[in-house]
C-alpha cells in the first residue's frame, strides 16, 4: 500500500490554527488582545483545520492565492487552488484528520509568516492505521483585503512510513536569486568543511531550525549540536539554490529554495530538498537565520 503525503501535509500550512485539549486552552482574560490582522489569520485557520477534518477539500482550498504553491515533504509541488482541491482530496478514502501547533508568528503589513508543528493520523481501509508528524513554515498576503496563503513547505519529524511514496518537483526550478548569496556561500563552504559551529553562527541567538528530520531545534547552541549529529550520520557536500527573497520591513526578509547532497567523494546529488528562511539584519548590514524549515528526498525521487 502506498499512502501520498501530499494531502495530509498540506494541513501544515496554516498560521495559528488550534489543537490539543481544551483544557490546556489559556484563559482569554489573561490572553493579550489580537489585532485585526492576527484575528483574520486565525480565522483563516480554524475554517482550514474545520473543513479538511471534514473533508471539504473544495472549501479548503478557497483560502490559497491563485499563484500559490505547496512543497510536500515527499518533495511533490502542489501549485493554484485547484492544484491543492486535487491534492487534498487524494487520500479522502483515509479520513486523514490534522491537529496543528501553532510555534509563532510575524506580520509584516500585507504579509505574514509562521511556523508550527502537525500530527496527523490516517486511517485507510483494509490497513492499520498511520500516525505522523512534522513541521511547517507558510507565507500569508493580505490580496484585497483577504488574507490568503502563498507558499509552504512542510517536512517529517521521523523517518518515513511504510508506504511514504517519494517524488520530486516537475520542471526546472527558476533563476539563482544572488540576493543571499554571501550568506549561502558562507553557509555552503562551512558545512562542506564540516565546522558545525561556525554554520550555527549563521543563525540567531533564539533562532529555530527545523531539518529535514527531528523536529524543531532552538536555539543557536542546540542547532550547532544537531548540525553535528547530522555531519556524523550522512557526510556530504551541499549546494545551496536561492530562488527568491523579498525584505518585508525593519531588518527582516523571508527567502526560500532549494539544495543538492552529494557525496563527499564527489558523484552525482544522492539527495534534494526545498527550504524557507525568515531572515534578520544585523548591525553590520549581514543577515542571520531567524527561522528555517527545510525538508529533503532522494534525488533519484525513490
Amino acid at each position: 500500500m502506498k499512502i501520498s503525503t501530499l494531502t495530509p501535509l498540506l494541513a501544515a500550512m496554516m498560521i495559528g490554527a488550534c489543537g490539543g485539549d481544551s483544557a490546556d486552552t489559556p484563559d482569554a482574560s489573561s490572553m493579550p488582545a489580537m489585532s485585526a490582522d492576527e484575528q483574520a489569520i486565525a480565522e483563516v485557520a480554524e475554517y482550514w483545520v474545520t473543513h479538511y477534518n471534514m473533508g471539504h477539500p473544495g472549501m479548503v482550498a478557497s483560502v490559497y492565492a491563485d499563484e500559490s504553491w505547496f512543497l510536500a515533504a515527499n518533495g511533490r509541488l502542489s501549485e493554484g487552488p485547484a492544484g491543492h482541491e486535487a491534492a487534498l482530496g487524494e487520500n479522502a478514502d483515509a479520513s486523514p484528520q490534522i491537529e496543528i501547533t501553532p510555534g509563532d508568528e510575524m506580520i509584516f503589513g500585507d504579509v505574514a509568516i509562521g511556523w508550527g508543528t502537525y500530527e496527523m493520523s490516517l486511517s485507510p481501509e483494509g490497513a492499520d492505521p498511520i500516525s505522523y508528524g512534522g513541521t511547517y513554515m507558510n507565507r500569508l498576503q493580505k490580496i484585497d483585503g483577504d488574507w490568503k496563503i502563498v507558499g509552504a513547505l512542510a517536512n517529517l519529524t521521523d523517518d518515513p512510513f511504510e508506504g511514504f511514496e517519494f517524488t520530486s518537483p516537475e520542471g526546472e526550478p527558476g533563476p539563482d536569486d544572488e540576493t543571499m548569496l554571501d550568506l549561502q556561500n558562507a553557509f555552503e563552504t562551512h558545512f562542506n568543511l564540516g565546522h558545525p559551529s561556525m554554520v550555527a553562527d549563521f543563525y540567531t541567538e533564539d533562532a529555530m531550525s527545523s531539518f529535514t528530520r527531528g523536529g524543531p531545534t532552538h536555539g543557536r547552541a542546540a542547532i550547532s549540536d544537531r548540525l553535528t549529529e547530522l555531519m556524523e550520520e550522512n557526510p556530504s557536500n551541499i549546494e545551496i539554490h536561492g530562488l527568491g527573497t523579498d525584505e518585508v520591513g525593519d531588518g527582516w526578509a523571508i527567502s526560500g529554495g532549494w539544495f543538492a547532497q552529494s557525496p563527499k567523494d564527489g558523484g552525482d546529488p544522492v539527495a534534494m530538498g526545498g527550504f524557507m528562511n525568515l531572515l534578520q539584519q544585523q548591525d553590520d548590514g549581514s543577515w542571520q537565520i531567524h527561522w528555517a524549515v527545510s525538508n529533503g528526498w532522494p534525488a533519484d525521487g525513490m
